[in-house]
């Protein structure tokens, strides 16, 4: 009887001992799982244009986090050469609660894309810029100037198709290259010729110690070279072209002079005008004796004025008091014509005619307008 109940308390005892070993194992399987988050993730194909630090930045919210999921991507031996087609994981990190879809991602981009477009479509156009005021000129091509120091030109023409003796657009004329002066086929000059002296020695003298007027005549572009010689075609004509007219590089200008604020305190004259006319009027181009050294720019606008002299009248209780020393006449400016600046040289200025009362002349006073 005793060997049997020695028996069970064993039995008892073997069985006890094995639960207090099996207890603890259980929660031990339960948490293993929680050792390895990192075997968890999605995988996301490169596209065109994607960088380690764009991903990082796109479905971690943070770009430093790049070197990281370089890391966990050892098929990426060079991190900053990553191709399209190419799949990477997106593994969980430490410190980051979530890991962006890529596919909601992009969804996401796209919807901002478009957010983006449809409020530039229904945002109203711009206004376009306003454009400043101007002055058009068609006949900007023809005009020349008053020069210290002539050009420098670049060919004469020494004869003409058949001997012409009125050249024009269309004619073909022959040209003697200036010294170690090459011109090519196609290119274009500008016909002109030097005007020298003018009708009086009074405004001769006034011109010439200004410079040289270029007196505009047409447009010639090179055909061809024959021997010392080249052909060319008139393919525009101001004026008669004659023998001997020179040549310059043609320079293209625009019609459109914009129109800007004249200087304050100008006081000049005008020279002469383009054709040496002794009185001219509207629509007519002339020189003045300032230039860009005077703040002269194309655009603006001066007066031409004469003095209108009144002599003063001095009453005394109805009597008429004879004119002393210090009644001197009274001088009036009186404004008769606008001119407007086209070109510019650096004492002289080439001017349009766009307003007159009466005639003009060489010597004819200019001036600032009146506010």
């Amino acid at each position: 009887m005793r060997y049997q109940n020695l028996i069970r308390i064993s039995l008892c005892l073997c069985i006890s001992t094995a639960m207090l070993w099996a207890a603890p194992s259980s929660p031990v399987a339960e948490e293993a799982p929680k050792e390895f988050p990192h075997e968890s993730g999605m995988y996301y194909t490169i596209q065109k244009g994607d960088t380690l630090w764009d991903l990082s930045k796109r479905f971690f919210d943070s770009p430093d986090q790049w070197p990281d999921l370089w890391n966990q991507n050892d098929q990426i031996p060079n991190p900053h050469w990553i191709y399209p087609g190419e799949r990477i994981r997106l593994f969980r990190q430490e410190g980051v609660e979530k890991i962006k879809e890529p596919e909601k991602v992009i969804e996401q981009a796209k919807q901002e894309e478009e957010k983006k477009v449809e409020a530039v479509k229904a945002a109203p156009p711009p206004p376009p810029p306003k454009e400043p005021p101007y002055y058009y000129y068609t006949q900007i091509e023809k005009v020349g100037f008053i020069r210290k120091d002539p050009v420098n030109p670049s060919g004469t023409i020494f004869r003409s198709q058949d001997d012409k003796a009125m050249i024009s657009q269309g004619d073909e004329v022959y040209i003697r290259p200036a010294e170690h002066t090459i011109l090519y086929p196609g290119a274009t000059y500008t016909a002109y010729r030097n005007v020298e002296g003018i009708r009086g020695k009074k405004y001769s003298e006034l011109v010439d110690s200004h410079g040289t007027q270029h007196y505009f005549t047409g447009v010639v572009e090179i055909i061809k070279q024959d021997a010392d010689y080249y052909v060319a075609r008139v393919v525009r004509s101001h004026r008669d072209i004659r023998i001997n007219d020179l040549l310059m590089p043609h320079i293209p200008r625009s019609p459109k002079i914009i129109l800007s604020e004249s200087r304050e305190g100008v006081l000049g004259q005008i020279l002469v005008n383009e054709d040496r006319d002794r009185m001219f009027g509207d629509n007519t181009i002339a020189f003045i004796d300032k230039g860009k050294k005077d703040g002269i720019q194309a655009g603006q606008t001066y007066s031409v004025f004469y003095e209108d002299k009144h002599g003063l009248k001095f009453y005394k209780e109805g009597e008429l008091l004879k004119p002393t020393a210090s009644m001197e006449p009274v001088n009036t400016p009186i404004d008769f014509a606008k001119i407007l600046v086209l070109l510019t040289e650096e004492t002289t200025s080439t001017v349009l005619v766009t307003y007159s009362e009466k005639d003009l002349y060489p010597t004819a006073r200019i001036r600032t307008p009146a506010r």
